[in-house]
């Protein structure tokens, strides 16, 4: 995302909201449940194809546009993974909750610093620098 960020003309930042479990509402959780569904209407779904189809046709009208990603579609983050790995204090020696995390943001302004938001008793910010080994609040 941080190179998306960067080669864009317009985007300024991008946030990641990561949220509470049951206490949020998202446009597609209806659609979801409609495919739900229709799976389990079916006798069989052995291939990626009768899953598709599924999916495909669980809507009589407004029929969903169904994409198959090939594995070049994806690409792997495993720098950032590493960075992050050993990040579990921050510069005070704090425990940093990572399952707390509630948002991430990145800026184009500091491409090697994000902006955290965890809740813990109540709503903390912080940056975490990816050039160094600690995290800021």
């Amino acid at each position: 995302m941080q190179h998306l960020l960067q080669n864009h003309r317009s985007l300024q930042s991008v946030s990641f909201k990561f949220r509470v479990q049951g206490h949020s509402f998202h446009p597609n959780d209806s659609e979801f449940g409609d495919v739900k569904c229709a799976m389990k209407q079916q006798q069989r779904l052995y291939l990626p194809e009768d899953i598709i189809a599924v999916m495909r046709d669980c809507h009589r009208k407004n029929k969903f546009t169904v994409s198959t990603l090939s594995q070049n579609d994806f690409v792997t983050c495993r720098e950032l993974e590493n960075r992050l790995v050993n990040r579990k204090h921050d510069v005070s020696g704090m425990p940093v909750s990572w399952l707390k995390t509630r948002k991430i943001k990145l800026l184009k302004s500091e491409p090697e610093v994000f902006g955290l938001l965890f809740f813990s008793l109540m709503f903390t910010t912080g940056k975490c620098d990816l050039s160094a080994s600690t995290f800021h609040a």
